[in-house]
């Protein structure tokens, strides 16, 4: 301009200096920044934060700016603007108060929502997923809106939209036909894919490793997409990556370095060890039992993860966790107590035991034969839990599992029979 040359948040920052009660201004330097920068107006230095606050401040009827403001908070930091404290979520109630037709502030209205909530905007309620029909249907083309709510269903639900019914995996399609980078996407298809699957986006089909790989290669900072890369291969396999390979090993470790906090990460980084190995993350080296530890202390309800760190344990071990110390027989326990439907527990729960033992499972009472049991009726096709019960069994007994009745030899035929069909 002239003789000048101006980035976008030098613009805004002109602006500003000219006008500094103008709200849209205000907005718009705000999301110039990333959430570490600070910008110089006048004599005042200001954060992401603070340019909302002022554009909201200014003008209390600017949707943009409290849907933005909203967006920047974590659930659990409040704003003040005036003389009023607001959560994220009561910033996105106030944008769509404000402006009812702004689809960016009902998407993330909904991302503020549990599955359980509901919130009340004007004289209606709504749930998580309501928020997001309600983006759609103002804006159709809402990418992020599109991929939160199939993120909102289960593989098993369809929703409404407009004239159209819609799964999860159809509304991750639809969200990558309209914007094929986001990676977020790409790692939501590729979880609602089977690894027998494949799914077709735009000219293109792809598995949901194939998913995986187009969500980090988007964003090579989702450690949810490395995690989930990581568990789509075998301890054999190699995966390209832009132009590096990778292990199973390797992606776990990623999405770890990534997002320390990841539970689901570290069980399985766990998973990929041998109990001979350790891995680096970052300065620290790393057991399979340690792995499975910091699982389980990140997230205490990770019932997958409690059940590998006592298959982690022999029967003479004990593993600290917290304050807590438990055998490999209470570990078990404690993923059954978080999911009892947790078919690999059940059977590892009856390893534990011995054929004169009972263990105390919620207010039930089993033996190491009923552990296996438990474990086949959850899932028909656990062959190790069929070769357990098996062994369980002397020659001469029979069990009843669900309507049949099997000998021992038939226990094996079926460990069998299931084991070849996972091959």
């Amino acid at each position: 301009v002239g003789t000048g040359t101006y980035t976008d948040q030098e613009c805004h920052v002109k602006a500003l200096e000219i006008d500094p009660t103008n709200s849209q201004a205000w907005n718009n330097l705000g999301v110039s920044l990333t959430s570490k920068d600070t910008v110089t107006v006048g004599t005042g230095t200001y954060t992401k934060r603070e340019c909302h606050v002022k554009a909201a401040e200014i003008d209390p009827t600017n949707s943009q700016a409290w849907n933005n403001l909203g967006a920047f908070l974590t659930p659990n930091d409040p704003v003040t603007v005036g003389t009023g404290k607001y959560t994220n979520q009561e910033c996105h109630v106030k944008a769509v108060e404000i402006d009812p037709t702004n689809s960016h502030a009902w998407n993330n209205l909904g991302a503020s929502l549990t599955p359980m909530d509901t919130v009340t905007v004007g004289t209606g309620k709504y749930t998580k997923r309501e928020c997001h029909v309600k983006a759609l249907e103002i804006d159709p083309i809402n990418s992020q809106a599109w991929n939160n709510l199939g993120a909102s269903l289960t593989p098993m639900d369809t929703v409404t939209v407009g004239s159209g019914k819609y799964t999860n995996q159809e509304c991750f399609v639809k969200a990558l036909e309209i914007d094929p980078t986001i990676s977020q996407a790409w790692n939501n298809l590729g979880a609602s894919l089977t690894p027998m699957d494949t799914v077709t986006v735009g000219t293109g089909k792809y598995t949901n490793q194939e998913c995986f790989v187009k969500a980090v290669e988007m964003d090579p900072i989702n450690a949810h997409a490395w995690n989930n890369l990581g568990a789509s291969l075998t301890p054999m396999d190699t995966v390209t990556v832009g132009t590096g390979k990778y292990t199973d090993k390797e992606c776990h470790v990623k999405a770890v370095e990534m997002d320390p906090t990841n539970a689901q990460a570290w069980n399985n980084l766990g998973a990929s060890l041998t109990p001979m190995d350790t891995v680096t993350v970052g300065t620290g080296n790393f057991t399979k039992k340690e792995c499975y530890v910091k699982a389980v202390e990140i997230d205490p309800t990770n019932a997958q993860a409690w059940n590998n760190l006592g298959a982690s344990l022999t029967s003479k071990d004990t593993v600290t966790v917290g304050t807590g110390t438990y055998t490999d027989q209470e570990c078990h326990v404690k993923a059954l107590e978080i999911d009892p439907t947790n078919s690999h527990a059940w059977d590892n729960l009856g390893v534990s035991l011995t054929s004169k033992d009972t263990v105390t499972v919620g207010t039930g009472k089993y033996t190491d034969r009923e552990c296996h049991i438990k474990a086949v009726e959850i899932d028909p096709t656990n062959s190790q839990a069929w070769n357990n019960l098996g062994v369980s069994l002397t020659s001469k007994d029979t069990v009843t599992v669900g309507t049949g009745t099997y000998t021992q030899q038939e226990c094996y035929v079926k460990a069998t029979e299931t084991w070849a069909a996972f091959l």
